[in-house]
């Protein structure tokens, strides 16, 4: 779930594309975005810890009312009670632990969730979800290749929008043809036209800078866009090594390429990891190239305090993943798809210190 080169995409345009707030064109030989020069020292984790905790608007803990006539992007623009949720057992949850799972997001203040697929219980998600008291439900369908209609029919009932596909096109699982075909499938099924549609993508395809690999009508594809936008996997040690530097760079992105955007746009993914590698050996890897539970939390603690950025929280918990490396770190640890839950695990439990930093409440 982080934003990858795009197997068209050379490293050379990756460079070109991230945004170099920095302006250093050694590096970003054509910077997206010109802001302030950065500082030549990073701050210490524990400046940006007390740096973003300082811009913190006040707690508002309180969970914001999801209204029945509220669409799914509507509640997403309206709320900060949104979480992504994956199970402990992709493949194989059971819906016991599901619903202890979801009990105990609700419980938290939690009031809008994201899945990311409709196989086995997690077609149930949606129901047990509002049965519970979730306001709002979207569900994903990670790959629409397996018959698009069916799968959302498991769980059009209960749920408010479907995401079809997640990062597909930039991984090359399918293209962005295959996907247009999909969204369109949905769209013109009747059964569905209650639901609305997005899909998600990492946020430079979304981008017009003429780029082959890039793909700006994924900002109108669905009734809304759903980026992903993952800082902590960004080259330049300016994003990566600070975490309120690095939301920071969401903010200016936000502001450039989205802010005022014609077409609804909310981030689905923003995260940070608290360690890298086995996570049963988070405690040895935490503060391994930047990842540790402080860092995590500054992270989110510092993107709350951008009243402007519409994103969801996530991810909820650790889950087992594929490997995910990130290119600029090297040592024994090295991946951080284990590790970007608040929880260890929704249940027995297991909190980071991140669940400190949750905030809820409205954006206005």
């Amino acid at each position: 779930m982080r934003w990858r080169i795009p197997r068209a995409m050379p490293a050379a345009a990756l460079l070109s594309a991230v945004i170099a707030v920095s302006g250093s064109a050694a590096a970003y030989p054509t910077p997206a975005f010109t802001g302030s020069t950065a500082a030549s020292r990073l701050p210490s984790a524990t400046e940006a810890s007390a740096t973003s905790a300082a811009r913190v608007p006040a707690a508002r803990s309180v969970p914001c009312t999801m209204g029945p006539r509220l669409t799914a992007v509507q509640a997403l623009r309206t709320c900060r009670s949104w979480v992504t949720y994956s199970p402990k057992a992709f493949g194989s949850v059971t819906a016991a632990r599901l619903r202890a799972d979801l009990t105990l997001l609700y419980a938290r203040g939690f009031r809008g969730l994201v899945t990311y697929d409709v196989a086995g219980q997690l077609a149930n998600a949606p129901k047990i979800a509002k049965s519970i008291g979730f306001q709002k439900v979207i569900a994903g369908v990670y790959n629409p290749a397996l018959g698009v209609s069916q799968q959302v029919a498991k769980v059009a009932r209960h749920a408010d929008a479907v995401v079809i596909g997640n990062e597909g096109v930039s991984t090359g699982r399918y293209t962005y043809t295959q996907l247009a075909g999909w969204v369109g499938t949905v769209r013109a099924d009747p059964r569905f036209k209650h639901l609305q549609i997005t899909t998600s993508e990492p946020w430079i395809l979304y981008l017009n800078q003429g780029q082959p690999w890039q793909y700006p009508q994924l900002l109108t594809l669905g009734d809304f866009a759903f980026p992903n936008f993952q800082p902590y996997f960004d080259p330049n040690p300016l994003w990566h090594a600070n975490p309120t530097r690095a939301a920071k760079l969401v903010h200016d992105n936000w502001v450039q390429w989205f802010a005022k955007a014609a077409h609804p746009v909310v981030i689905k993914e923003s995260w940070w990891p608290s360690a890298l590698g086995n996570p049963a050996n988070e405690a040895s890897s935490a503060s391994a190239c930047f990842a540790s539970p402080g860092n995590q939390a500054a992270y989110f603690t510092a993107l709350y305090s951008y009243s402007d950025i519409y994103f969801v929280w996530g991810e909820s918990q650790n889950v087992p993943k594929a490997v995910e490396p990130v290119s600029w770190c090297t040592g024994t640890f090295t991946d951080p798809a284990r590790h970007w839950g608040f929880w260890s695990s929704l249940v027995p439990g297991g909190a980071k210190p991140v669940t400190k930093a949750l905030r809820f409440g409205s954006y206005r």
